[in-house]
């Protein structure tokens, strides 16, 4: 059931892909690839407090959502090799902005992983609770364990993607729906209580407590935009009907959880959202409570599994996409060239890896949890406002650049994402504590350090290549 090994050193044929399928049909993996989804921004206005949860912030947070699939298809598409969009989009802006907007753009991706390990270690902990595991030590484990995967370079198949994602949608649902939908009036007076605080997960405070409550029920459709290279080989192969099946299916997946989550959303007051935030529990730790007090515990149990698989999910992509940042930029002369290093079996970037285990590691200790949350949502916001503009920027310096997708209703789209995301972003800087600051301050100065070093040394390998060079864009 496994596919074979994805091989960094090849070029993806994702021009190929994006001749053959209408843009729509690449939404599903987009939403999942880009962002990790509409739960994770609606989820910003708990973290902040910035306004109730209401329908129409759901709603608005998932078109957000698709208009930014469609930016980010047009980018993919220009680039068809590994880790291109990343090149593309730091060169749009050029110099040492450039290496700001990889750095937070990379980052986006690592970030996710600590966090997830928090998720695996809480559930398993809680699961197994007679073995007495600690969750930090499940964390890095299971940092080790996913970081091999990886390096093995192996991936799922698409048929096993599927069928894991739907059993992540429904465990997912369930947990949070289920008790919900069977006694209300119990759901919000257990809600309401001081629950147990020694079911926290490791490292979060009451100002995050928000911040997986709902991305656990995102669709980060497994692995990510390594599905995009796999669907190509299978539409060159005349499948064409199991990438419409598929695609498919997880449009009328996320249509079932956006009705769910939109109930849920419209019936359950923002008091009790605010309530569960001012504990120091987040909502899937309360619901982890609730539940075995309305459904037996075994189904208990089995839902939980289900939500580690959307742990592990998000882990997988999240890796996978800082490893391909990783590789892409030093390819391109913009980091230290042993990131390019790939393994002569695996064909996996192995020192890219090794960078992402030490940063996962380094987060996995409860503490550093706490920034990790917040530089992840940060940054997040950030890339909003600035992939519109590189969008822009390099549609006027590269007119002629092979683009297979293109963006409609440009540049509409793009000037709609660019003031929603900056007024998504006001509302984060004003909760943000100071060590974020610092936090994302240290990602600066690394990314001005390595700029005055490799800016040199890349114009001078393209000067005796004789390649020329304007605004950081290959002539």
């Amino acid at each position: 059931m496994m596919a074979k090994n994805l091989d960094h050193g090849k070029l993806l044929k994702v021009q190929e892909l994006a001749r053959s399928v209408p843009w729509w049909m690449i939404i599903p993996w987009l939403i999942g690839g880009v962002t990790g989804g509409d739960f994770f921004i609606t989820n910003t206005f708990i973290v902040s407090q910035a306004g109730p949860l209401t329908p129409w912030a759901y709603i608005s947070a998932g078109v957000f959502i698709i208009l930014m699939s469609l930016i980010y298809w047009e980018l993919i598409s220009a680039w068809p090799y590994t880790g291109g969009e990343y090149v593309y989009m730091t060169r749009a802006f050029g110099a040492f902005i450039g290496y700001i907007v990889f750095f937070l753009y990379a980052f986006n991706f690592v970030f996710w992983v600590p966090l997830n390990l928090s998720v695996i270690g809480s559930y398993l902990s809680w699961l197994f609770s007679d073995w007495k595991i600690n969750a930090t030590v499940i964390s890095l484990i299971f940092a080790l364990v996913f970081h091999w995967i990886v390096y093995r370079g192996i991936f799922f198949s698409t048929q096993v993607q599927v069928i894991l994602s739907i059993v992540t949608i429904l465990g997912t649902t369930l947990i949070f729906f289920v008790p919900f939908l069977i006694s209300p009036t119990q759901f919000f007076k257990l809600a309401s209580q001081n629950l147990n605080p020694n079911m926290m997960f490791p490292g979060f405070g009451s100002k995050i407590t928000g911040l997986l409550s709902f991305s656990g029920l995102t669709i980060t459709y497994m692995v990510g935009f390594e599905v995009v290279p796999q669907l190509a080989e299978e539409i060159k192969a005349e499948k064409k009907r199991l990438g419409y099946i598929q695609t498919m299916g997880s449009l009328g997946m996320t249509s079932v959880q956006t009705l769910c989550a939109l109930g849920m959303v419209t019936l359950i007051p923002h008091t009790v959202w605010l309530t569960l935030a001012g504990t120091e529990l987040n909502i899937p730790a309360a619901a982890m409570q609730i539940a075995p007090k309305l459904l037996p515990l075994n189904v208990v149990r089995i839902i939980l599994f289900a939500e580690i698989f959307s742990a592990f999910a998000t882990m997988t992509t999240a890796i996978t996409g800082f490893t391909r940042a990783i590789f892409a930029l030093a390819r391109d002369i913009r980091l230290p060239k042993i990131f390019t290093y790939l393994h002569p079996k695996y064909k996996s970037p192995v020192a890219a890896i090794l960078l992402s285990l030490a940063i996962s590691i380094f987060g996995s200790f409860q503490r550093w949890v706490v920034d990790y949350a917040f530089g992840l949502v940060m940054a997040t916001m950030f890339m909003y406002i600035l992939i519109p503009i590189a969008h822009m920027i390099l549609r006027k310096k590269e007119p002629n650049v092979e683009r297979p997708a293109k963006t409609p209703f440009y540049p509409w789209v793009n000037i709609i994402v660019f003031i929603w995301a900056v007024y998504m972003f006001w509302y984060q800087i004003r909760t943000v504590p100071i060590s974020v600051w610092y936090f994302l301050g240290t990602i600066i100065i690394l990314a001005l350090v390595l700029w005055f070093i490799y800016n040199p040394i890349r114009k001078k390998v393209y000067s005796e290549a004789g390649i020329k060079e304007r605004y950081g864009i290959k002539a």
